[in-house]
Formats: structure tokens, sequence, C-alpha cells
């Protein structure tokens, strides 16, 4: 045997070898994610994805084709949809109008396009401008919501169940301050924005007790005073504690905002008659100007981060157009682009509070992966994920090694605990993950699962 066949020979046995060892560690990797499923008591209600990104090879999967519950996951998806659809420069737009121009204006039109990040604060610029502009008296102030066509109701009082509004405003949310007011006396409750009427019937005590177990309940309005928010106060807060906050929905947002716009003319001197009227802007109404949104990127930044479940909605309603229901099929037709074709999944809203959302894993990170490819808006989108142990929904949640370097989409509702996104491995190979877990009787055992699962890829990829 010449010196170049023996070489030959050694080659071909060393590629058999090579590639033998590759597929043991292969079946091995497997079965060890495999076994991690094992210990669960619901691994029939469980679907799992992950891929490398750079070859898109399936690393492991596990009923990733089964349709589940995504959660707040879902708001990945509202994400990716309206970046591809409005562009991750895309700003809401509020206009303002009146049917004449000057000092003294017979009416004044607030005309809101569903912008989900107006604040207070962008309440008070208008209300600047306006005095800028040299007005000085409004007669009358009528809020135009029209562009929502079907807005959804709010499904609560708590604030992650408020309803949506071509007008939003403070995230259609009013805060309370709950602050001690030493042991045996009455907390103090501060209200913001204060220039919305109140009232507050009972009262919460400041106790020697170490608990916050305190209530504040929507009671119905006084038909005599239809702008009166009324609320029930009720138990106590231990006397050593910091102010804490409530947030509770408020039903109409756009007399929300008449009403706290109104004192913040007041407040910069402009003078407001008592007429308010939630109406539609006339045709041959003059604008005045215009207030723009921060961009798209930023507030599903926000979104993302923080899981705001109004600003998905706001955004899936925008993608229609304001027309709630045209959205979510404009979401559907973005799932379909990607390639996806299979519809027996389920969309019943943008946020990932119904439980009558199902998506597979194999959905969403065919989601996540397309998005990757998108250079326009890519950084955008990984960027508004929460980072593990730093911000956001897992701010104090570590879901991998603290070495590993993790942006995902939390989820939860009950007994759904979700969790989607990108992961960075050792040797500086990136990962998408998608894991979906439903009947979960023990969120604390789900969490474990999910940093057990990363784990493992961090120190075996």
């Amino acid at each position: 045997m010449n010196l170049v066949t023996a070489l030959k020979k050694y080659s071909r046995s060393f590629r058999f070898l090579l590639s033998l060892l590759l597929a043991l560690s292969i079946n091995s990797s497997a079965e060890n994610f495999s076994s991690l499923i094992k210990k669960l008591p619901n691994k029939d209600s469980i679907g799992i994805k992950i891929l490398d990104i750079n070859t898109q090879e399936s690393i492991f999967e596990y009923n990733a084709g089964n349709l589940l519950k995504p959660a707040s996951v879902m708001k990945a998806v509202t994400a990716a949809s309206a970046f591809d659809t409005l562009g991750p420069d895309f700003k809401f737009v509020t206009n303002i109008y009146s049917n004449e121009s000057g000092s003294n204006l017979d009416k004044l039109y607030v005309y809101g396009s569903g912008d989900p990040s107006f604040t207070i604060e962008d309440a008070w610029l208008i209300a600047r401008k306006l005095k800028r502009r040299g007005v000085k008296k409004i007669n009358e102030l009528v809020i135009d919501n029209s562009y929502f066509i079907d807005p959804l109701k709010k499904q609560g009082q708590r604030s992650y169940l408020n309803g949506t509004s071509a007008l939003t405003f403070n995230f259609n949310s009013i805060s309370f301050e709950i602050c001690p007011n030493g042991s045996g006396n009455t907390a103090i409750v501060n209200i913001d924005p204060v220039e919305q009427p109140v009232e507050l019937v009972g009262k919460i005590s400041t106790s020697s007790k170490r608990s916050a177990r305190y209530s504040v309940d929507e009671l119905p309005t006084n038909p005599n005073k239809p702008y009166l928010l009324r609320y029930k106060l009720g138990g106590s807060i231990y006397h050593k504690y910091e102010c804490t906050p409530a947030y509770r929905s408020v039903n109409r947002p756009e007399v929300y905002f008449a009403i706290v716009f109104r004192g913040l003319l007041k407040e910069v001197g402009i003078e407001v008659g008592n007429s308010l009227n939630i109406g539609t802007l006339p045709i041959n109404s003059k604008k005045l100007f215009s207030h723009s949104s921060k961009a798209l990127s930023h507030i599903i930044d926000d979104m993302n981060h923080y899981s705001n479940n109004l600003m998905a909605e706001q955004i899936a309603t925008r993608i229609g157009d304001g027309d709630r229901a045209r959205g979510l099929g404009q979401i559907r037709n973005y799932l379909s682009k990607i390639g996806i074709q299979d519809n027996n999944y389920s969309i019943a809203d943008a946020s990932g509070l119904s439980h009558e959302n199902k998506l597979s894993a194999n959905l969403i990170s065919q989601v996540l992966l397309s998005v990757s490819a998108k250079p326009e808006y890519y950084s955008d989108f990984e960027k508004s994920f929460a980072v593990s142990g730093k911000n956001g929904t897992l701010e104090k949640r570590l879901v991998g090694p603290k070495s590993m370097t993790i942006r995902a989409k939390t989820g939860t509702i009950s007994k759904v605990t979700s969790l989607a996104g990108y992961a960075y491995g050792r040797a500086g190979n990136k990962y998408i993950f998608v894991i979906l877990q439903n009947n979960v009787n023990n969120t604390g055992r789900a969490h474990t699962f999910e940093k057990n699962l990363l784990n493992y890829l961090y120190e075996n990829y």
C-alpha cells in the first residue's frame, strides 16, 4: 500500500469515526433534553423547539407541532407583524383641529388614531403648544375617537384588563399611591392624575402587622355626576412600608382624557367652558397641528419588556386601520407571508391574555427565525425582549446561567407558562428557543424546567 492509498483509507476511517461520534453525541443530547421533560407531570401539554439560528437546524424539539396556549409570547408575533406592516419608524399621530382660528375658539377637536403611548406628558405638551399659539379661550372641547370601529371593552378593573380606544390616555388607567401614616391612623391615598375627580368611600388603615392587604374597588358611577370616578377602600398597610402603587382601569378612556386635558388647559392659563362632548370631527375643520408619538420600535420595546396588553391590542387595531378584527386578520396574513400555511392555529387577541389563542412552538420559532433575516428591524425586535436577570419581566428572574445572554418574551396566564427568544451559546452560536407549558399547576417548577433546559443548552452546545 503506497502512502497516498494509506492516507485516503485513514481519512475515510476518520470521517466515519467522526460522524459516528457526532451522531452518538446528538442522540445523547436528545436523550438528556428528554430526561428533563420526563420529570414533569404535564409533559403531554408541553411544546418545545430549539434551533441554531445560523444553520436553521433543529437542536431539539418536543411536541413542536402541538397547538398550545402561548400567553404573552403572543406579543412577539404581534410585534413581528407590526414591524413588517407599519415599519419600525412608524409614528401614531394625534391631531388637533378647530372650526376657526384666533385666540378664542368656539370648539377644539382632538382626533386620536390609537397611540398606545399617549400619556399626561403628551397632553401637557399639547396644552402648552396651544398656549404658545395664542389660544386664550375654548368654549367647547370635543373628543373624536371614531377611528376605532369596534374598540375592545375593558375586561376587569385591574390595569392589565383595560380596553382600547382611538384616544388612549395613561394606558387607560388611574393610579392610587397608598402611603402609611403612623400605626393606627388612616393611610394617605394620593391619586394621579390629580385633575380627575375621584370619590373615595371607606379607608385603608395603617397597621403594626407586617402586611399590605388593602383593596381599591371600583364603584358604580353616580348618574348625577357622570364624570366622577368612585372607589371603595378597605384593608390595611404596614406602618413601616414605603408608599405602594395600585392601578385601576377606566371605563371610558376618551372621557377620562377630556376631563384631565381640560384641567391641564386651565393650568396653563386657557379658559375652558364646561361643555365636553364626545363627537365627530366636521369635514371643514382646520387642523391646527399634529402631535406624534415616539417611533413604533420604542413602543414595541415597552410593550415586550413589560408585557403591556393594552399596547398589543392598540397596535393590532392600528394594523387593521382602526378595525381590531381586521388587525388580527393582518397578523394571520403576516404568518402566511412568512410561509406558515397551516391554518389550524387560533388567534383570538394580540396580547395573549385570551385562553382561546392556540399556537405551536414550530410556528413561533418560524416567526423568530423570519425576523432574524430582516436587517431593517431585527435589532429592534430582539432588543424589545427582556434580558434574563437584568430588565423587564425578567429583571428578577434568571432563566439560564448568568454567563449566558438570553433575551426572551415571557408569558403567564392561569395554568400557562411560556418563554421564547434568543440565546447565545458559549462558542458564540446563537439559538432560537420556544418553550410552551400548559396545564401548569406549579409555576415555580415550570420556571425551573425552563432554566434547566437553557442550562443544558449552554453546557452542551
